[in-house]
Parts: C-alpha cells; structure tokens; sequence
C-alpha cells in the first residue's frame, strides 16, 4: 500500500514516518495517511502551503505532457564536443554583454549584480539548460517565492527545534508613509555546527498601539508560531519604556542594547557640554 500512494505527486512534499503518518517537509506538521488515504496532505498543502498545490499541479501536467510525447527508444551516443567547454564566439559574446549593459541600465540595477554568487551562478544553470523557459512574474510570486519561502521557514524551525535556547532581538520603527513595523530576529547555536545562526523570524506591519501589553502580546504570538516560548534565555532590545515592559510582563530577562545605550550617553555629555559646542560653532563660522 504504501509503495503505490507515494506514485503521487504529494509525495514530493512530505516524508513517511510509518505507515500511518508523514511529516510536511515545509512545516514539520506530522499527517495522519491512515489506511492509504492522501486527503488530509492534499487538504494540508492548500491551506498551508497553496504554493506547493500549484507546483504539484504544474508537474502533473508536465508528466502528462512527457508521456504523450513520443520518446526516442535505445541508448543514444554522445558527440565527443559534448564533453568539452568550448569559449563562445566574440561576436555571441559581445552580444550577451550588450543584453547584460541594457537589463542592468532599464532595471535600474546595482553594477555589483554581476560579481553576486548567486547571479554568476544562475548564468552558469541557464547556460547548461538550453529549453529552460523563464517563469512569468504570476508563478514567480505565486509559486516560486512562497515554495522557497516554506522550504526556508521549515528549515529554520526544525534548526529551532535542537536548539537548547534562542535569543531574541527586536525593534520598532515608523516608514516615510507613517506606517509602523516591528521586526523580531532570533539568535541561537546550531547543536550540529556549533556556529551562531541568526535568522530574521518576524517583519511585521504593527497597527496596534505601541503600548507595554500590545508589544508582549506579539512577542508571544511570534514565540508560539516558532515553538520556542520555553527556549527564550533573552531580548535584546532599545531602552524604551513601551517595550522594556513588554519583555518583563512575558517574563522574559532584558539586556538593553549596547549601540542605543552608547548613543544616550553620547547625547547627554553632549548637552552637558552645548555652551562650548555653540562657541566653537560660532567661531567657525566668524572665520
């Protein structure tokens, strides 16, 4: 029985933990498939991860379309160019590099995309990919972007998961259109690697008035989403009244953050000492 259901496509997005349960590769949400049935996977990934449904769909119909076309039957020889990395011809090259001048110039990007690892390696899987076909902008923000983005937060969680304790660093501010933000990033050490890992966990619009009770409130929404509301050792945070309150109502031990303190002191000897600043102002601009 379970050799025949992970023909499935839905497979390609959980792991068997026994016969009766998988566990979602995105999440770590253990599933119930008792007596082979594949409902509650299906129903997990459209109420979950919509993205993942619409990749699974996307490659049922490439399969359909692989099967209806005709396949070339027997072993077929390779050409012995086909292991050697020939230098394009100048007059391709030069061409490439005037489409690389133009995309950079009409999109307004920063010259440095061409040294980003990322984008060199792009180039590289596309050049050794000649029917790839760029997505269009729809299944890039409707599919690509959350897939990716489901895959990152499962690995965070479960990176969470062995960690013995996180610390938390968080901070407020207004944008240019007077909308409030509050971001929230967790610090821990890696049990495997034995390496601090740090990874932004919350970036939030935050329309509720910044008050002690409302901050702490968050503060444990984004602790219960994560599982770690027995794992905080510590916040970091600004020394403001609003959120230092928020961290002692969740019980939580407080460290104020070192920049901000540093810039208070700064700012206090500076005013202990605005009569000879204004002097020394003065006198510049006299001479």
């Amino acid at each position: 029985m379970a050799s025949k259901r992970k023909h499935s496509k839905v497979w390609n997005f959980f792991d068997s933990v026994d016969e009766k349960s998988a566990k979602c590769k995105y999440c770590k949400t253990v599933l119930s498939v008792a007596g082979g049935s594949q409902g509650n996977l299906s129903r997990h990934l459209k109420n979950k991860h919509p993205a993942a449904l619409e990749e699974t769909k996307r490659q049922t119909n490439e399969s359909r379309q692989e099967a209806n076309t005709p396949q070339i039957i027997g072993p077929q020889q390779q050409v012995i160019t086909s292991f050697i990395q020939r230098p394009p011809a100048a007059g391709k090259a030069e061409k490439i590099d005037r489409q690389l001048v133009r995309m950079i110039s009409k999109g307004h990007h920063a010259l440095r995309i061409v040294e980003e690892p990322d984008f060199k390696q792009l180039i590289d899987d596309v050049s050794n990919c000649p029917g790839y076909k760029m997505p269009t902008r729809k299944t890039l923000s409707n599919v690509l972007l959350p897939k990716l983005r489901d895959e990152i937060v499962g690995s965070v969680k479960e990176k969470m998961e062995l960690a013995s304790a996180v610390c938390l660093t968080t901070d407020c501010w207004t944008s240019l259109a007077n909308e409030s933000y509050i971001a929230v990033t967790a610090h821990f050490i890696e049990s495997e690697a034995t390496v601090m890992s740090s990874h932004m966990i919350a970036c939030e619009a935050f329309v509720e008035q910044h008050s002690g009770q409302n901050l702490c409130a968050f503060l444990q929404k984004i602790a219960e989403r994560w599982s770690i509301e027995n794992k905080i050792s510590a916040v970091v945070s600004d020394n403001a009244a609003n959120i230092v309150n928020a961290i002692k109502t969740g019980n939580w031990p407080h460290i104020p953050c070192f920049a901000h303190s540093l810039n208070l002191i700064v700012q206090n000897g500076l005013r202990e000492i605005s009569v000879v600043q204004n002097k020394t102002h003065c006198g510049v601009f006299q001479s």
